[in-house]
């Protein structure tokens, strides 16, 4: 029944999932509680429901998984603690289940090879994903940039088709148009700093929390390819603004998570301890 700072959400086929970082799992209930208290059916990462280990390199186990996203029979976790993103090929229905395939990492058992320097399979840490069962995207927090798989990967440290917010795969430092890994004194429409939590995608755009930048940058169509500048921007008054918005209805300060529902747009404002709706058209 409890719960070690719970860091995201997903539902799919009547199933509530729960990141519950601390306690290196997602617990899953079967169907959406209606009471406090409710008991989780079982555990992905942990082969019980007791149990708070983690592990570096395991193919059962998670180290602080940061996000989740489901999609049909598929299910992605954000590992950032192996500085990997694991996949389960069909939604486990018991704890214990074992992963089918990881990116960043050459194999289950590599937990402890740290990236020293991106490329287009590294990932150092993801904490947020989304997947529609064919695509997939990543937030790679630390390496400032979001990357995207246009196939959805089948086998280990598949590399990555897309980048977003560096002008390559081998660039990482935050705001960095010119890659000369030193931070431009501005952020732009192509530029991220610190993204957060998980994506969203409806099928024609692109929402990503730019976290660092105190900023919402969409893209209207899913890029193809790579450093492709964003065509909106909420929070900010321009794209060349980083600056944390005030308390008010256009104001954004270290958002985390995006999401839709229906023509609704709605962002995660962390800095400002509350949640913001956005109505579309």
């Amino acid at each position: 029944t409890t719960m070690g700072e719970p860091c995201a959400v997903a539902v799919s086929g009547g199933k509530l999932f729960v990141t519950d970082t601390d306690y290196w799992r997602v617990s899953v209930y079967n169907s959406i509680p209606t009471e406090n208290g409710a008991v989780a059916d079982y555990a992905i990462g942990q082969t019980s429901l007791t149990g708070t280990s983690g592990t570096y390199g395991s193919s059962t186990q998670f180290y602080q998984p940061k996000a989740a996203t489901v999609s049909g029979s598929k299910v992605v976790v954000a590992d950032p603690g192996n500085y990997r993103v694991a996949i389960f090929n069909s939604v486990p229905t018991e704890s214990g289940a074992s992963i089918n395939t990881v990116l960043g990492q050459s194999d289950m058992d590599d937990g402890v090879s740290i990236p020293v320097w991106p490329t287009n399979t590294k990932i150092k840490n993801p904490t947020g994903v989304w997947t529609d069962g064919t695509k997939l995207i990543v937030v790679d927090t630390a390496y400032n940039r979001v990357m995207i798989w246009n196939t959805f990967p089948t086998a280990n440290n598949t590399p990555a088709d897309v980048v977003l917010g560096q002008m390559n795969f081998e660039c990482r430092a935050a705001n960095d148009a010119d890659c000369d890994d030193t931070p431009d004194a501005t952020p732009s429409a192509r530029t991220l700093s610190a993204p957060q939590g998980n994506p969203y995608y409806n099928g024609k755009q692109l929402f990503v929390t730019d976290t660092g930048n105190n900023r919402v940058l969409v893209w209207n169509t899913l890029p193809t390819s790579s450093f492709q500048p964003a065509d909106v921007v909420l929070g900010q008054s321009d794209f060349n603004v980083s600056a944390s918005g005030g308390i008010t209805a256009t104001g954004l300060s270290a958002p985390i998570g995006v999401m839709q529902s229906g023509d609704q747009l709605i962002v995660s404002d962390t800095g400002h301890d509350r949640v913001l709706v956005f109505n579309g058209n």
